[in-house]
């Protein structure tokens, strides 16, 4: 939002994208990207597509080996601005339980471990995470399609801290994955 000259809240444009990396790896952030429906409009920058509805995540981090530039796997993460009850409760007309389970279930890449997480039939998202102001979202899981909710609060460096850590897990494990591959 701008008033005059004055930037008052920070923006990013659909389908932005943001590099990251270190020595051993690369990561790609969207934001607010559509996904595609079919293989043929993903690339090695966008390895993704989505076999239903529900193709635009808030946040999706495209996670890669650097040295190889081998696609390891994505997190989504997802904001609701709005009480837990309401979008995660199958009560609720507003419930986004299938949109998350969706994310999770139908996202594809032939592109995973250099090919091989077709023949191994991998599901790309290592993780879907929930971010709410609902503090009542703490701890709240679905580990079928592994969904993690987490409250977040206006300077609350706790979130920051637990986000990091699960990113770095998931990371070591997809780097693990890729060693245990031959990769």
């Amino acid at each position: 939002s701008i008033i005059g000259e004055k930037v008052l809240f920070p923006f990013l444009m659909p389908g932005t994208c943001i590099n990251f990396e270190n020595d051993n790896t690369k990561i790609r952030l969207f934001y607010d990207n559509l996904l595609p429906s079919n293989i043929e409009n993903t690339t090695s920058d966008s390895p993704l597509y989505m076999l239903k509805s529900h193709n635009r995540p808030d946040i999706i981090l495209n996670i890669y080996s650097k040295d190889k530039n081998i696609y390891l796997g994505s997190v989504i993460l997802e904001c609701k601005y709005r009480k837990l009850r309401s979008f995660w409760s199958n009560e609720s007309q507003r419930s986004s339980i299938v949109q998350l389970q969706s994310y999770y279930n139908n996202a594809r890449s032939e592109l995973l471990f250099n090919g091989k997480g077709k023949i191994l039939n991998s599901i790309p998202i290592r993780k879907v995470i929930v971010l709410t102001p609902d503090i009542m979202g703490e701890g709240i899981q679905e580990n079928n399609y592994n969904i993690s909710v987490k409250p977040l609060k206006p300077l609350d460096n706790k979130l920051e801290k637990e986000l990091k850590d699960i990113l770095i897990n998931e990371i070591n494990k997809v780097n693990e994955s890729k060693e245990m591959l031959g990769l």
